[in-house]
């Protein structure tokens, strides 16, 4: 009915009769690649520094701690602080043309 072995249900409850509690053990799960000061540092460069991509944050990362993370790493610490990749404002380059017209059109409206 739940999907899972009549085993599995018992190791669950004989736990939780011993501790109380029926969480996860401790020390289970993937371990982090970076510490907490690693991330604070991933954090705090890329705000003083927000046209650096995650390449050179990895780079800056490695010559201060001497910690190697892949690019992705440094992507999803970045995103649980909320901070995302820059995109690149996108600007119209004005001809002579368009700016001499502006230039008339201004002059009409405003005087």
């Amino acid at each position: 009915m739940l999907g899972v072995s009549q085993s599995v249900i018992s190791r669950l409850w004989n736990r939780f009769l011993k501790t109380g509690n029926d969480g996860r053990r401790s020390g289970q799960g993937c371990t982090h690649a970076t510490t907490q000061n690693e991330d604070q540092y991933l954090t705090l460069t890329a705000r003083r520094n927000c046209s650096m991509n995650a390449t050179l944050l990895q780079q800056y990362l490695q010559r201060a701690t001497g910690t190697r993370v892949s690019t992705q790493t440094v992507q999803n610490r970045l995103y649980h602080v909320y901070l995302y990749a820059c995109q690149p404002m996108v600007r119209v380059s004005l001809t002579a043309g368009h700016l001499a017209a502006c230039s008339w059109w201004a002059q009409e409206h405003l005087g």
